[in-house]
C-alpha cells in the first residue's frame, strides 16, 4: 500500500524526474554529512534546477520501512542549483519537480 500512496502523491503533484536514481555513497555532485541527530544532511547538485520549477521533492527509499517515500527538501537553492535534505540512512534517491510550467 505504501508504494501506491507514493505513486498517488507523485501524480497529484504532477512530479517528473530531474535526476535518475542516485546512491548517497558514490555520486559526483552529492555531499553527505552526519548531523548531531545521527541522521545525514545531503546536498545534491542538480544542473537543470531553475526557479521556474515547482514542488521540488525527493523520492527516497527508506531501508528501515522498506518503502519509497516523498520527502520535502530542507532547502532549494536555484542560484547554486542545489537541493538539501535529511535522511536516516544511505539509500537510493531521485530529485523530482513539477516541470509543467517551467520554460
Amino acid at each position: 500500500a505504501a508504494i501506491e500512496n507514493t505513486i498517488k502523491e507523485i501524480e497529484e503533484k504532477n512530479l517528473d524526474f530531474l535526476t535518475g536514481f542516485m546512491s548517497l555513497e558514490a555520486e559526483e555532485g552529492v555531499t553527505v554529512e552526519k548531523n548531531e541527530n545521527g541522521k545525514y544532511d545531503v546536498t545534491v547538485q542538480v544542473p537543470i534546477l531553475k526557479d521556474t520549477l515547482k514542488d521540488v521533492n525527493i523520492l527516497y527509499y527508506n531501508k528501515e520501512l522498506k518503502s519509497w517515500e516523498i520527502i520535502e527538501p530542507a532547502a532549494v537553492d536555484f542560484e547554486k542549483q542545489t537541493v538539501e535534505f535529511e535522511v536516516e540512512d544511505f539509500s537510493l534517491f531521485a530529485v523530482l519537480a513539477n516541470i509543467e510550467e517551467a520554460e
